[in-house]
């Protein structure tokens, strides 16, 4: 009951700013889709022709030099710039990490203080988001995961504890 209290005062407080601050209109006209999405979603396109043409890829740091546009998906640029097999490889890394951050959560693991519960959430956003970014470059996925991996590492009983 104290959920559903909470959760309808925090809906009425931001329907009260949104209108007090005549945002409606601003996050109507954001949630429709954009010229710049249908680019977006080209390059996506563009990105999968180029591993199509080239199965062995076109090279790390390529399809900036080839398109326009960046990918705006890791694993669409993973999928051009090293072909299938490096594609594979970097699904099989994210998916790897997410089952080792299940792992921690079910078995109740944290990461030298750091909740197991939060790093899997945080990599779980990470990954949908990784579908319309390009988070190949972006510090705090690496550091996620690496945190994720040292509390498997803990949990193992590796040396460093």
């Amino acid at each position: 009951m104290t959920l559903l209290v909470v959760t309808l005062v925090a809906g009425a407080a931001l329907f009260g700013v949104l209108a007090a601050t005549s945002s409606f209109e601003f996050l109507t006209e954001r949630a429709a889709f954009q010229d710049y999405d249908s680019q977006r979603f080209g390059a996506q396109a563009s990105g999968i022709e180029v591993a199509v043409e080239h199965p062995l890829g076109i090279g790390p740091g390529q399809f900036e030099r080839i398109s326009d546009l960046s990918a705006h998906s890791t694993y669409v640029r993973s999928l051009a710039e090293e072909g299938p097999l490096g594609a594979a490889v970097i699904l099989g890394l994210v998916l790897l990490t997410l089952g080792f951050a299940a792992r921690n959560v079910a078995l109740g693991v944290d990461t030298y203080g750091i909740g197991s519960a939060g790093l899997l959430a945080a990599w779980c956003g990470l990954l949908a988001n990784s579908s319309f970014v390009d988070t190949l470059h972006w510090r705090h996925l690496w550091l996620v995961a690496a945190l994720i991996w040292a509390g498997t590492a803990v949990r193992a009983g590796y040396p460093g504890r």
